[in-house]
């Protein structure tokens, strides 16, 4: 064995490590894993594209709200619909008195559990509609289809 070693290192340089073990080459676990990372990277790519907005079905509720007058009744009402973790987005209008509250892709939520957000806040809702999914009116979608 000690000859063996005095042979390959009177060969090869300083760190090679003899005939057929290549230093640029990854061998054993990494090589094996290395396909494996690939699919992994494209699977990553490919269901990001899947779940784009493009594809979403986000719902859209439109709630009328009774009582408030100034910004600070619109961030009250905000700050309240937005603590329901199914919640994307709210938009509060001042004017219309009005709530247009968008959830995540594919979840669902009672219309009771957007009142007792509303009432949470210090405000009486008046009603809760589905506007539709991505924003679209299902009245207006029917309207086009005609």
């Amino acid at each position: 064995m000690v000859l063996l070693r005095a042979v390959i290192s009177d060969q090869y340089p300083q760190g090679h490590k003899g005939p057929g073990v290549s230093r640029n080459r990854p061998s054993g676990l990494l090589t094996c894993l290395k396909p494996y990372f690939y699919l992994f990277i494209m699977l990553t790519i490919h269901s990001s594209l899947l779940t784009s907005p493009a594809f979403a079905e986000e719902k859209v509720y439109r709630i009328n709200i009774e009582g408030m007058h100034c910004k600070m009744c619109v961030y009250r009402v905000t700050k309240s619909l937005k603590k329901l973790k199914q919640v994307k987005d709210v938009e509060v209008d001042l004017d219309g008195g009005t709530a247009t509250v968008t959830l995540y892709d594919g979840e669902g939520l009672a219309t009771t559990d957007l009142e007792e957000a509303v009432e949470d806040s210090g405000y009486k809702p008046n009603g809760v509609e589905v506007v539709g999914a991505n924003g679209h009116s299902p009245d207006k979608e029917e309207e086009v289809r005609k």
